[in-house]
């Protein structure tokens, strides 16, 4: 997994570990949410921003892994304003899908 190499390189050390979730929703969303409580379970981020689809359900699910609920966020746009209010160093590693084959989509 690329996580486990970052680590062995030491990209984490001494810093603040933030998982950004990105859960396209209508792409299996709950099977796509359980793979990521996985993944959120294996990695023990220290904080941990939901964006995309599911939500509260991939909020609810990561509290019940013992990730604090004030360590949680639904991030409802992109501009992830939190981070300005960091004072700690830190590193924001994402983990995700996008719906479909990932192709550009036509409007």
């Amino acid at each position: 997994m690329i996580y486990d190499y970052l680590q062995k390189k030491e990209l984490f050390k001494n810093k603040k570990l933030i998982l950004l979730v990105n859960n396209r929703g209508g792409d299996r969303g709950g099977y796509r949410v359980q793979q990521h409580i996985e993944v959120i379970s294996k990695i023990r981020p220290d904080m941990v921003w939901i964006t995309g689809g599911y939500k509260r359900f991939m909020k609810r699910d990561i509290i019940r892994i013992g990730i604090p609920e004030d360590n949680v966020f639904i991030t409802n746009d992109y501009r992830l304003t939190k981070i300005n209010s960091l004072k700690e160093d830190f590193v924001i590693f994402a983990i995700g899908n996008m719906v479909g084959h990932g192709g550009e989509k036509k409007l």
